[in-house]
């Protein structure tokens, strides 16, 4: 049954495309918040606030349990939300909805800057932030979600588009840094066939629908994940998201 789901007919994708609109409305309130607003949540009450804003917009709920990670919490890619009030530094969201049953799937990375020094300078004097390094991974995988997202069209197998991203994240020196696979089928559970990764042989098919999602994660400094849904086409893909995703200072 897993394998008859993997490709989406037109209804399906319909709805996948609602409920990853109601999903970018919801970030994008999150992306309008100034960081005085943030500061009076913990990353749970966040995590609640983003999922309420999905709710009003007539989703049934979070597909998957958010992860909300602040500062060096953004290193553990699966860090559960917790009652760690937001600060300064790195700050990412995993959120995703279920609409007529079928889920979303987003990540973004911002950061934090209290003081305006990103904003002043083009550099932080906050150096228990190393905000300096993760502007460096951010950019890192940025280009490799872009390349993958570049590549992603039918005929291409699920390894060697992971290998586009992981290649480039590797040349840049952080290939230990990147320890999860690319991505996921995704529809009516949030993970589906097929994986993203560089050990599965699956030959991508117009019409399925994934995730394209490297990252880099520093322990103990903070982690960069960049996620997007994508539906599979002929000679491309279609992201489903408009979230900007460019580095982005909430002052």
């Amino acid at each position: 049954m897993e394998e008859l789901r993997t490709v989406k007919n037109e209804s399906e994708i319909l709805k996948i495309q609602n409920c990853c609109s109601i999903t970018d409305k919801a970030v994008q309130k999150f992306l309008e918040m100034d960081i005085a607003k943030l500061k009076n949540y913990t990353e749970i009450e966040l995590s609640h606030y983003i999922e309420n804003e999905m709710v009003k917009m007539n989703s049934t709920g979070r597909s998957f349990d958010f992860v909300v990670a602040n500062d060096a919490s953004s290193s553990l890619p699966h860090y559960d939300a917790s009652h760690k009030k937001i600060d300064g530094g790195v700050l990412l969201i995993d959120v995703g909805c279920k609409y007529e049953n079928y889920c979303s799937d987003i990540t973004r990375t911002v950061f934090l800057d209290e003081n305006g020094y990103l904003k002043k300078n083009g550099s932080s004097s906050i150096n228990p932030k190393n905000i300096i390094k993760m502007k460096e991974i951010y950019d890192i995988v940025l280009q490799a979600q872009l390349k993958a997202m570049e590549s992603c069209k039918a005929g291409i197998a699920s390894k060697e588009l992971d290998g586009i991203a992981r290649n480039y994240i590797e040349q840049k020196g952080y290939g230990k840094n990147f320890g999860h696979g690319l991505g996921h089928g995704i529809g009516l559970e949030v993970h589906e066939t097929p994986k993203i990764s560089f050990s599965d042989d699956t030959v991508l098919e117009e019409n399925m629908v994934i995730t394209i999602e490297p990252g880099i994660y520093l322990e103990g400094i903070g982690g960069v994940r960049i996620e997007d849904m994508v539906i599979v086409k002929k000679n491309g893909c279609i992201n489903l998201y408009r979230s900007p995703k460019l580095f982005t200072v909430i002052n």
